[in-house]
């Protein structure tokens, strides 16, 4: 019962986003020792966010012994290679009481066509599909919304819980998952948050990192689909 209200509730409070006056609210956490393994966490308007790992790109961002921590997380995250990976955030969002509640009718939206191989695009592919399998218990579950990078086809998300992954919290990412969930919620899907699997941090200006150093970046996709594999997939 109480978690049938935390998600009409948070149907609701999807419903009242304004477009002209998105507020985003981000908290780093501590690093957990146990599950949910968030490291940030956060609302994108009224939509709910989390992040697996939390990065301040060395060069780009002064780095002391407290941020270091978090670029150590973040190595070790990445260095359990992409099954490792791809099972932190699935065991997260299932040991997170919040998304849990939330998450009843789940679907996971094929972010992924979004990105090319070097922005993260081959890792997503098999993040969704592992989510898919592993979270909604079925291959064909995705809610195939987006058929080209800017392209919606947002006919059977009524009634739905959506997911949407993204490799990087960044201003890009943030704009098109607010620009989507919009579209999804006003045609009918109950609720929309997002799961970014690392969180950038800002410099001292405000400004974003263009990219991240390769030894920062995403290991292989999860279950060790080739690459010729997931292009014939993508």
């Amino acid at each position: 019962m109480a978690d049938n209200l935390i998600r009409m509730q948070y149907a609701t409070e999807c419903r009242k986003l304004d477009l002209n006056n998105v507020n985003i609210k981000a908290d780093r956490l501590s690093i957990p020792s146990d599950y949910p393994q968030w490291t940030s966490k956060g609302k994108i308007g009224t939509f709910i966010w989390r992040s697996l790992t939390t990065l301040y790109v060395p060069g780009f961002v002064l780095v002391n012994q407290d941020k270091k921590q978090y670029n150590e997380h973040h190595l070790k995250c990445t260095h359990r290679g992409g099954n490792g990976m791809a099972s932190l955030i699935l065991n997260s969002i299932q040991k997170d009481n919040e998304l849990n509640s939330i998450l009843q009718k789940k679907r996971i939206v094929n972010t992924d066509i979004m990105y090319s191989e070097d922005t993260g695009g081959l890792f997503l592919h098999g993040l969704n599909m592992y989510l898919r399998e592993n979270l909604c218990y079925q291959d064909d579950s995705d809610v195939l919304i987006l058929t080209g990078p800017y392209h919606l086809d947002i006919s059977d998300v009524k009634g739905q819980d959506l997911v949407f992954t993204f490799p990087l919290f960044d201003p890009n990412s943030v704009r098109q998952f607010v620009e989507l969930a919009y579209s999804c919620i006003h045609e009918g899907a109950n609720t929309a948050l997002a799961i970014f699997v690392t969180r950038l941090m800002q410099n001292s200006e405000g400004n974003f990192p263009d990219s991240i150093p390769a030894e920062y970046g995403f290991p292989n996709p999860p279950r060790g689909y080739s690459f010729s594999e997931l292009v014939d997939m993508l």
